[in-house]
């Protein structure tokens, strides 16, 4: 469905809405910091997260790397208790890999943080008006993301 909108309003919308998407993002990242992790231990960690269990061999692949560096990405992830390994049942040579209970608890509390921190934004900076604007905006904006 085509809304016939002028091209330069569209083009706009879509310029300033990639801007607020990033720097929103960069925000809740703040918020929800890992700590000092590398950019590979970081790209791990949510892949577990999303789409565990993994092998070392997976994610070397995923990242295009040797499988003895992210060997030594995971042991470290290991000794800081954020990943634990398992045999894999069907194969007892691979071990697969999940995120420790601990480490998920974690992230459950860092996605609390920014959803805290976003709730008292809105509240403190938003007019009752304007959150049911934001409201309003947030619905067009599924509609903008769902699938054709």
């Amino acid at each position: 469905m085509t809304l016939n909108m002028p091209q330069d309003l569209a083009h706009q919308l879509a310029v300033e809405l990639r801007h607020l998407i990033a720097h929103s993002h960069r925000k809740l990242k703040e918020q929800a910091n890992l700590g000092d992790l590398s950019w590979t231990q970081e790209r791990v960690l949510i892949h577990l997260y999303r789409h565990a269990p993994a092998t070392v061999s997976d994610l070397a692949t995923l990242e295009g790397m040797r499988s003895q560096s992210m060997g030594a990405t995971v042991n470290t992830l290991k000794q800081a208790g954020y990943v634990i390994g398992q045999s894999d049942p069907n194969d007892g040579r691979k071990t697969l890999l999940y995120l420790s209970d601990e480490f998920k608890g974690h992230i459950r509390q860092k996605r609390l943080a920014g959803e805290e921190w976003l709730e008292s934004l809105i509240s403190r900076r938003l007019t009752e008006r304007e959150q049911k604007t934001l409201k309003n905006s947030l619905k067009a904006f599924k509609k903008l993301l769902q699938d054709e």
